[in-house]
């Protein structure tokens, strides 16, 4: 298939790097030069925005990158009249999912599809596959089966339901990854101020082989502890949307998120010396490239 690429960060490279190697064909563009560069050299046609559509066959598919909230709004309002009844544009940002039921219906309009696509993996997407949660009309998102099955991991893709489903989908999985990563950065912070001088990425090393709580977070919880950078991130973690978009649908439909609430107040805090926020810090950094800051 031939699809169009708009933002081409961390994410959007990999996406990049996978359809090209199923043999897909890909346009891509970006604000940068930089990342024009990049969508270059990972194989795709790169071109400036405003060539974008005008190179892409009709009717086209459109997937969208780029930060979630006033930038995406600013894409479809600043290019609306380019795309042409039938086309598709994805979105596979982490769009608050009552905003993507508000731009399909508002494209709709216009006769274009708006999919929205939770996109899960991080940076080790672009090698092993992604997790790709789907919201929106069956007959297109069948149409796209062949990008779906480009970049998803085995048992990795899922058709959540109507428009918005696939991003409420990836909101409470990112809620779910908020309480994990917390539970494991107190864990290890237990371990640092208990009785016993402990190795502690020998014992993330242990815990993520054979016991219960094993997985991909214990894995990187190693990883990030032997890094020598390690004790010069500061203990601060950032909050994107997704964790306050979850409380926010919890008191909606009276759900009893505490495990959520918890981690998501806590990144709300100041806790300059606190080993558990510099591991939840070291973890996003692992797993999605996110910025840290440093000490």
């Amino acid at each position: 298939m031939e699809i169009g690429i708009v933002g081409v960060g961390k994410m959007g490279s990999g996406i990049i790097k996978r359809l090209i190697k199923a043999n897909h064909n890909v346009l891509a563009t970006a604000r940068s030069e930089e990342s024009l560069n990049i969508a270059k050299a990972a194989g795709a046609n790169a071109v400036p925005l405003d060539q974008l559509l005008k190179k892409l066959k009709t009717p086209r598919v459109v997937w969208l990158m780029i930060p979630a909230g006033q930038p995406v709004d600013d894409f479809l309002s600043e290019h609306i009249d380019e795309f042409k009844k039938g086309d598709i544009i994805i979105d596979g940002g982490n769009s608050k999912y009552t905003d993507t039921v508000r731009r399909s219906q508002q494209l709709a309009k216009s006769g274009l599809t708006f999919i929205d696509c939770g996109t899960s993996g991080g940076t080790a997407g672009e090698q092993v596959g992604y997790c790709l949660m789907v919201g929106g009309d069956a007959t297109a998102v069948k149409k796209l089966q062949p990008i779906w099955n480009a970049l998803a991991m085995k048992n990795a893709f899922f058709h959540a339901g109507p428009s918005g489903a696939g991003h409420f989908v990836k909101m409470v999985h990112n809620a779910v990854e908020y309480g994990m990563m917390q539970s494991i950065g107190e864990g290890i912070e237990m371990l640092e101020r208990g009785p016993y001088k402990l190795d502690l990425a020998g014992a993330s090393r242990v815990w993520a082989n054979g016991s219960i709580i094993r997985g991909y977070l214990m894995d990187l919880a190693e990883r990030a502890l032997r890094d020598p950078e390690y004790l010069s991130i500061a203990p601060v973690a950032d909050e994107n949307g997704e964790g306050r978009w979850t409380v926010e649908a919890a008191l909606q439909y009276k759900v009893p998120m505490t495990t959520l609430a918890h981690a998501l107040f806590a990144r709300f805090t100041t806790q300059r010396e606190s080993t558990s926020m510099r591991v939840v810090a070291a973890l996003r950094n692992q797993f999605g490239g996110h910025k840290t800051h440093k000490k």
